[in-house]
């Protein structure tokens, strides 16, 4: 993240880019200030992963079901 903001600081003082460059590390950094990572009621970190794998388990048990009802 700090190289981003350095890439970021670095076309905002170098006049060879081009605006939409300029206006593109202005939103970047402005979005890292106030990016914060979600935590699900303060008791952990929730990642983007998180929603993968909660699926994933729950197709498994689903399939763990389903075995044990068709036997």
């Amino acid at each position: 993240m700090n190289d981003l903001r350095a890439v970021c600081l670095c076309t905002q003082t170098i006049n060879r880019h081009s605006y939409e460059q300029r206006k593109l590390g202005k939103n970047i950094l402005r979005v890292s200030r106030t990016f914060q990572k979600l935590s699900a009621c303060g008791l952990f970190a929730v990642q983007p992963a998180l929603l993968l794998r909660l699926c994933g388990v729950l197709l498994t048990l689903t399939l763990m079901l389903l075995q044990l009802v068709l036997l």
